[in-house]
């Protein structure tokens, strides 16, 4: 089964019915970029931030991403993860 992907406002809609569980800002060494990855309760959508054609959202820093998450009204705890780019490359 494929996932839809998560875009902004499918995450809007999730944060506003309480159906986020949490959320991951990670970073990627790599590509010197950061994505948002969300644990949420609707098993058909994916659970990283996806563009409008279906790539993955990077932020070019942090503070970009917070940003959206506290437009959305998103004001629950958020998890940092670092990863290396050995670690991209193993996965």
């Amino acid at each position: 089964m494929t996932r839809k992907n998560l875009t902004i406002e499918l995450l809007g809609v999730l944060i506003r019915s309480g159906r986020v569980e949490g959320i991951t800002l990670c970073y990627s060494e790599a590509n010197a970029d950061w994505w948002i990855f969300v644990s949420h309760a609707d098993p058909e959508l994916a659970s990283d931030l996806s563009t409008e054609r279906g790539s993955q959202r990077r932020f070019k820093t942090a503070d970009t991403a917070l940003h959206l998450l506290h437009r959305l009204g998103y004001y629950g705890a958020i998890e940092m993860d670092y990863l290396t780019a050995a670690e991209i490359a193993a996965a």
